[in-house]
Formats: structure tokens, C-alpha cells, sequence
């Protein structure tokens, strides 16, 4: 390709019209010459060659990544699933079913080159529809293994840097944090968008829709946790499996009024679906659910410790059928918002077609 000795500068155009001639055929137009087929290949092989020595942008963006985890699935420093609590198929968090006046807890985690800063952020539409608190999780190494165990509670604003600087773990590249989410009793059946950002030369997104069933619980007695957890070491799911043996000895235990291990907000959790168990020995005997509960965890063996979440769904499930709406699953849109915030007029401006 070359040049032509027709090459022409118009007076009329924002931009200059160059004629180029490849294989004798002409290309008109703004910079057309960069278009014709044997100036891509040149452009392209030239990029090519290129990517090893100016890795940029490309190369960081496949760095930097923001993951949500069940909270089964705790997260080491280097970005995987500790080897405890390993699923063949882990769950993907996209649209999670949650009860009313009860949580739900997410791992978020946090991978990047070294020093690499970043700010969190958590938002939701409607806005408000939850109360929520982020936690970082501080890891423990048991001789084999860093594990995440105890939990320090954040304030806004939610910055952070890759590798820890408190944690001083040689080669970390990921920092984990724990999402604990409530679900308020009054909060109508439907769907709420829930997002986790972390912004690095831009925003990452990890979006979900909570889906909230029908379900809801009556306020749990707190107070200070008297059970003895398993210890860090054991599978996520081990403090969930105490909290069912507790429900099977028909012992009368507390929730924990601050969370201050991951094992803590997990016997929570499930003591929160025991309560649901409790709820539908009004319409099936104990011995039955029992056998059931049982029945779900055998069969999920070998799912490693998302195994649980079975038994979960199965009394969500179960006890949404007792609620009236439980069918009806709408987009919380803003006039349904300001009805349940209790105003008093509508505010113009405000329509469906705003919700995301």
C-alpha cells in the first residue's frame, strides 16, 4: 500500500479526505486508509507484538477481580476456596431467596495486584430496602493453611489495599470481607437489587436480585453465645450442623447479639432456619421434619459444605407456602417504596420504568 499522487486536502470537511490506493483500488473518506485490508493486518500484528511490553490496561483488568461467595465458602488470601469447604459446583450468588426479620451473610472478595487501592461500596434499589454491615475478615494460619475467622466491623467510608498491610501475608493478593445483610419483618414479598462495587481505574459490579419469600420469623432471643462452636478449622458448615443438633435435643439456645467470627454469624443463620422448622411443626410433626432435615443432609453429601444450603431451601421453601402472597414476587418499584415508607403523597417523577 501507498500513497497516491492524488492525495487531496479539501476545503470543505471537519476532517481531512486522504485518497490511498491498495491493489489499485481506491478507499474515500475520513482516515479510510487505515480501514483497507492490508493496513489491518499490519495494525493487528503490530498490536500483537506489542502486548508483551505494554501489558496496560488489559492486563490489570484480568488481575482485579470482585467475587461474591455463599458463606459456606470461605475465601484464603490467595483468592480460593480453602480446601475445607471446596464444592464440585459451587453456588453462583445472582439471586439468593432470604426470609424476612432474619439475615443473610455473603463473602465478598478482593483480588488485585500489589498495591493496589480500592474503595467499597454496597447499594440497593429501593434504596434502604436493607440494613446492612460490612466486616473484614482477619485470617489465621493452622500450620497448613490460612483460614478467615475472626470478623472487625467497618466504617464508611470502606477503603482498602492489596496486600493487607495489618495482616502481613507474603504473596496476598485478595482480601475478604463478610456482608452481613437484614431483612426487615415488614418489607413486602418481592424483588430487591442488591450490588457490590469496588472501584480500581473503574468500577467492578457483582449484581444480584434478592428474591424475599414469604417466610418470616419471629424475633430471636439474643444474648451471649453459650453453645461452644467448632473450631476454625472444622468446615464451614460444622457450626450450622451444631445449631441443627441443638433443634434435635429440642434445647433452647440464644442467638448472638454481636457476631464476632465468621462460625458465630453462621450458627445465627441457621438458627434463624430452625426457627422456620419450629414454624411448620404447626402443620407437621417434629419427628417428621426431623427425618426429613436428615434425609436432605445425607443426600447432599459430597457437595462439601454448601451441602446445607439444601436444607435451607427446603424450609424457606416450605414455609413460604404458608404465607398468603407467597406467589407474588413484584419489582419493589418507587410508588410501592414511598407506600411502604409510610408517605403520605407520591412524588412526581417517580415511575416504574425508573427501576433499574
Amino acid at each position: 500500500m501507498y500513497l497516491s499522487k492524488r492525495t487531496t486536502f479539501p476545503r470543505t470537511g471537519k476532517f481531512p479526505q486522504v485518497w490511498l490506493e491498495a491493489n489499485d483500488t481506491p478507499y474515500s473518506g475520513p482516515f479510510r486508509g487505515l480501514f483497507c485490508p492490508r493496513m489491518k493486518g499490519q495494525l493487528l500484528l503490530g498490536a500483537v507484538a506489542l502486548l508483551p511490553i505494554f501489558p496496560g490496561p488489559l492486563a490489570l483488568a484480568e488481575e482485579i477481580q470482585l467475587r461474591v461467595f455463599s458463606e459456606f465458602q470461605r475465601i484464603d488470601p490467595f483468592g480460593a476456596v480453602i480446601d475445607l469447604d471446596r464444592a464440585p459446583k459451587p453456588r453462583e450468588i445472582l439471586s439468593p431467596a432470604v426470609i424476612r426479620n432474619g439475615h443473610f451473610s455473603l463473602h465478598v472478595a478482593v483480588t488485585a495486584p500489589p498495591k493496589s487501592m480500592y474503595f467499597l461500596a454496597v447499594q440497593m434499589y429501593p434504596p434502604e430496602a436493607f440494613r446492612w454491615k460490612l466486616y473484614e475478615e482477619k485470617f489465621a494460619f493452622d500450620g497448613q493453611r490460612w483460614i478467615p475467622d475472626a470478623l472487625e466491623e467497618l466504617s464508611p467510608p470502606y477503603f482498602g489495599v492489596v496486600p493487607d498491610p495489618d495482616q502481613a501475608i507474603e504473596g496476598q493478593n485478595t482480601c475478604v470481607y463478610l456482608l452481613d445483610v437484614f431483612v426487615p419483618a415488614d418489607l413486602p414479598p418481592g424483588k430487591v437489587r442488591l450490588e457490590v462495587l469496588a472501584k480500581f481505574d473503574r468500577w467492578r459490579m457483582w449484581p444480584m436480585e434478592v428474591r424475599i419469600l414469604g417466610a418470616r420469623i419471629a424475633d430471636l432471643a439474643q444474648g451471649p453465645l453459650t453453645v461452644v462452636l467448632p473450631p476454625p478449622t472444622a468446615p464451614a458448615d460444622a457450626a450450622a450442623r451444631a445449631a441443627l443438633s441443638s433443634y434435635a435435643s429440642n434445647r433452647q439456645e440464644v442467638a448472638p447479639a454481636l457476631v464476632r467470627s465468621l462460625r458465630s454469624v453462621v450458627w445465627r443463620n441457621a438458627w434463624q432456619d430452625l426457627a422456620l422448622a419450629r414454624q411448620l411443626e404447626n402443620r407437621m410433626p417434629r419427628e417428621e421434619i426431623l427425618k426429613r432435615l436428615t434425609q436432605i443432609l445425607d443426600a447432599a453429601r459430597g457437595q462439601g459444605a454448601e451441602g446445607y444450603l439444601r436444607v435451607r431451601d427446603f424450609l424457606i421453601r416450605e414455609a413460604s407456602l404458608q404465607d398468603p402472597h407467597c406467589g407474588e414476587n413484584p419489582r419493589l418499584g418507587p410508588r410501592f417504596w414511598l407506600a411502604w415508607r409510610g408517605a403520605t403523597r407520591f412524588v412526581p417523577g417517580a415511575v416504574e420504568a425508573g427501576a433499574p
